[in-house]
Formats: C-alpha cells, sequence, structure tokens
C-alpha cells in the first residue's frame, strides 16, 4: 500500500485500490487462517461506514501492520471513509478475500488427507475442512434437489386468518431453525456468522445464503382447507423428520429427555459452549411457542406424511 499522500484530490478508484491493497497485505494473513476471517468476517458482518468497519478491526486487534494501515489510509482519504457509496465495493473486497482464504484452507486440506505428514504441527488448532465457493455451492443445490414429504397439523377447532397466518410464520422460523442444524449436523456449514462459529464451521458465503431465504425457498409451502382447521405444508424430508421429532417430543417427553437431535448436535460438533449457548437460546423461544399451542389444545395432531 502507498504511503505517500498527494496534493490532487483523492479519487474514490485511488481509495478502492488502496483499500484492497490494505486488506490483501496488511489484513489477510495465509498462514493463520482463522486470524484472517476473523478480521474479514468482523468488517463483512458489520452494518456500517467503512470508517465503522475499519473502526471495529482497529479497536479488536493491536496488529502494528494493521495500525500503520489505517494510519495511511486515513492520512490520504480521511473524506472518502464515511462515503456510503463505496461500503458495496468495499464488502465485495472482503468477500472476494474470504473466498481466497477459503479456496487456500481447501487446498490444504486435501494436501493433508493426501499427505499426512504434510501437516503444519504449528497450528493449534487443526480446522482446516473449509469449503470454498464452489463446494459450497454443490452442496446448497444438491441439498435443494433432494425428495419433499407433505406435512400436516390439525387444530382443535376453526382458526380465523390472523391466526392461521401466525401458525405460518411460526412454522416457517421453526422450519428455518432446524435447517440451520441439518447444514451443522451433516455439512458444518453455519448459514449464519458468529464470533464463536467461524472457527469450527464453514460460514455460508454470503451470496449463496439467500438460496436459504424464508423468502427464496417458499418452504414450508403452506395451504389449508376449506374448515381452517388444518394446515398443510411441504419440505425437505430431512428437515421434516427431525421436525416432526421434535413436536413428538414436546407432546410426550418431560423437558429434560427432549430433542435428542438438538443435544446430539451440540455434543457432537465439537462447538464452542458460546455457539452451543447461543443456538439454544434461539431455538427455546421458539419451543415454547409450539408447547403453548398443544398445551392450550389448539394445536391437536401433527402427521408426517412422506411420499
Amino acid at each position: 500500500m502507498s504511503n505517500s499522500s498527494s496534493n490532487q484530490p483523492s479519487t474514490k478508484e485511488e481509495f478502492l485500490q488502496e483499500l484492497e491493497g490494505f486488506i490483501e497485505v496488511d489484513v489477510v494473513n495465509l498462514d493463520d487462517f482463522h486470524l484472517s476471517l476473523a478480521r474479514l468476517y468482523l468488517m463483512l458482518y458489520y452494518e456500517g461506514s467503512i470508517q465503522k468497519k475499519i473502526k471495529l478491526l482497529s479497536l479488536s486487534d493491536n496488529d502494528p501492520f494493521i495500525f500503520i494501515g489505517v494510519k495511511i489510509l486515513k492520512q490520504d482519504y480521511m473524506r472518502l471513509f464515511m462515503n456510503y457509496d463505496l461500503i458495496k465495493p468495499f464488502n465485495e473486497m472482503l468477500k472476494k478475500q474470504v473466498r481466497r482464504i477459503q479456496d487456500h484452507a481447501s487446498i490444504y486440506n486435501k494436501i493433508c488427507n493426501l499427505n499426512p505428514e504434510f501437516e503444519n504441527t504449528e497450528f493449534a488448532e487443526p480446522i482446516y475442512n473449509l469449503l470454498n465457493y464452489d463446494e459450497q455451492e454443490t452442496i446448497i443445490n444438491r441439498e435443494l434437489k433432494r425428495k419433499r414429504w407433505n406435512y400436516t397439523l390439525k387444530f382443535s377447532h376453526s382458526q380465523n386468518e390472523e391466526q392461521l397466518q401466525e401458525h405460518q410464520n411460526d412454522l416457517k422460523q421453526f422450519y428455518h431453525f432446524v435447517m440451520e442444524l441439518h447444514y451443522i449436523h451433516e455439512h458444518r456449514i453455519a448459514l449464519n456468522y458468529s464470533k464463536w462459529n467461524y472457527r469450527s464451521l464453514t460460514i455460508l458465503d454470503i451470496d449463496l445464503l439467500p438460496k436459504l431465504s424464508i423468502q427464496e425457498l417458499q418452504i414450508p409451502s403452506i395451504s389449508h382447507n376449506e374448515n381452517k382447521d388444518e394446515l398443510y405444508f411441504s419440505g425437505d424430508k430431512q428437515i421434516l423428520y427431525y421436525m416432526n421429532e421434535m413436536f413428538l417430543e414436546i407432546q410426550s417427553n418431560p423437558a429434560k429427555k427432549r430433542f435428542l437431535f438438538l443435544r446430539s448436535i451440540l455434543r457432537e460438533a465439537d462447538l464452542y459452549d458460546n455457539y452451543k449457548d447461543e443456538l439454544t437460546e434461539k431455538f427455546l423461544p421458539q419451543v415454547e411457542i409450539f408447547e403453548a399451542k398443544f398445551k392450550t389444545g389448539s394445536l391437536k395432531e401433527t402427521h408426517l406424511i412422506p411420499t
């Protein structure tokens, strides 16, 4: 990165070039994949100006090269730090570098699998099973083509439109969370970034995530019968199977024996305790919603229908 100030007004293009050099040279360290990802994710997932993103990095990292790089950038381009038009291209740079790290990690992992002696024992945490963009995309596309099953929720009496909409929203949120667990369990992929999960899981590429959003999937695809006392929907068979098991456990098991699928994931996935707590705190409120539906009798039965 250049360290010479110009007497001419700095252009956006020059600023972006300097930013890219700063990220590639000062932020990314190919000898430490996790450190590099920590820095990149910190800025990528923070919603704010470039100035705030870089300030966040500076406050969380005492690397002298980052300190010097930021100082030079501010000296030459301070007026452009708050330009909101540049946030998108800056985020694209960050995504590019995340993919660069994942490519290197994926290659490193393949080499280690072929030649175990190659593995660098200086790395304290052997978590280089990171999937690159192409590998992630292949998994997502394969998952989206999987077989679908049908599901029915039967209520004790007719529901009005507002109640039906509430049930639909609750179902979608529950389904989507179970899908998160499924990707952790099956593919060691986290659909959402957490400062506690990037060291043990691949964070799904931010450009692939929309493929799995509730809006894009339109899953569960929900309809109701004429009497409005039944909801029908379809979705991925494995996710619906896990959902059904959870609903059955809500109805029949005491709390300490519920959710064996969730417990097994938290136990076996080698996740940080803080991330386990995050998942649990996210899940329990959704459980309470369906517990209340069963307890009040408004939700009477659930039926998984393999096709």
